[in-house]
């Protein structure tokens, strides 16, 4: 379990139980990560008319950012789910 989620365990839980509660939600959380999967995929499709835009930088930059925010939201979830 990743350090960050294990901190925030809830407070009527024992760690022990949280993680295996976690570990135990794969199923449910698939498809959150297929979609994550899905909205990282999307990224990064550079158009003509981008370069148009002086922001263009900015915008490359922007979606790296959101590939690297969705990488960590995968690495937090259960190993059960296929990342």
């Amino acid at each position: 379990m990743n350090s960050i989620l294990a901190k925030h365990c809830p407070k009527d839980m024992d760690q022990s139980k949280w993680e295996t509660q976690w570990e135990a939600a794969g199923d449910l959380l698939q498809p959150l990560a297929d979609t994550l999967k899905d909205l990282k995929a999307g990224l990064g499709q550079v158009k003509a008319d981008d370069y148009d835009c002086p922001n263009h930088y900015t915008k490359l930059v922007a979606e790296q950012v959101q590939r690297q925010t969705i990488d960590k939201i995968l690495a937090m979830f259960p190993k059960a789910v296929e990342r």
